[in-house]
């Protein structure tokens, strides 16, 4: 439907709690099938998925990318070594990007959710992958964002709260205030 409707790009969502964290995650995944158990067995379905969206994407030149938990901030749930590897085996199918999110199994956790908290995670798995790596996370500002891309912590930042907050955030920036139109400059207080 995405290909239909015209995107040109598609983001196969595996954090979060959805289904996909459910197979990935330890902590969820209490089968005993060929899809359970082993990380390899954990991975497969997230894998399997991906396959089939790429060989539906790869021909019509849509960007592919792949939105990962990349800790579960429980004991005994997915770590950076197990997204290490299920972000290798995204870049062999030939995804475009990863994005870096964590935490979501669960309600309680050990996630502190301060400034940038999933930073440390997507500057590790970038160190790991050729793909281009997106973070998200409580990052506040167009000054962090930038900071991050220059120190290759990342290639992408998303905001995600800020939007929440004020869909218009960044333009509250001044240097932004050259790219309002101007009958809509009126309404923004600098």
């Amino acid at each position: 439907m995405a290909i239909d409707a015209g995107f040109d790009c598609i983001e196969i969502h595996m954090a979060h709690g959805y289904l996909l964290h459910q197979f990935f995650s330890p902590i969820a995944n209490k089968r005993v099938d060929e899809y359970g158990g082993s990380l390899v067995n954990r991975c497969r379905l997230l894998l399997e998925i991906s396959k089939k969206i790429y060989n539906l994407t790869n021909k019509k030149n849509i960007i592919l990318g792949a939105r990962i938990t990349a800790h579960d901030w429980i004991e005994g749930g997915i770590d950076m070594k197990d997204s290490i590897y299920l972000v290798k085996q995204l870049e062999k199918i030939g995804l475009d990007y990863i994005c870096v999110a964590s935490g979501g199994i669960k309600t309680k956790t050990n996630l502190k959710t301060n400034t940038k908290f999933n930073l440390k995670l997507s500057s590790a798995i970038k160190l790991e992958t050729s793909l281009s790596v997106r973070v998200a996370g409580n990052i506040k500002n167009i000054n962090e964002a930038k900071k991050i891309i220059k120190n290759k912590k990342a290639d992408i930042v998303a905001f995600g709260r800020s939007y929440l907050k004020n869909s218009n955030f960044l333009f509250f920036d001044k240097e932004k205030s050259k790219e309002i139109p101007k009958p809509y400059l009126r309404a923004f207080d600098f």
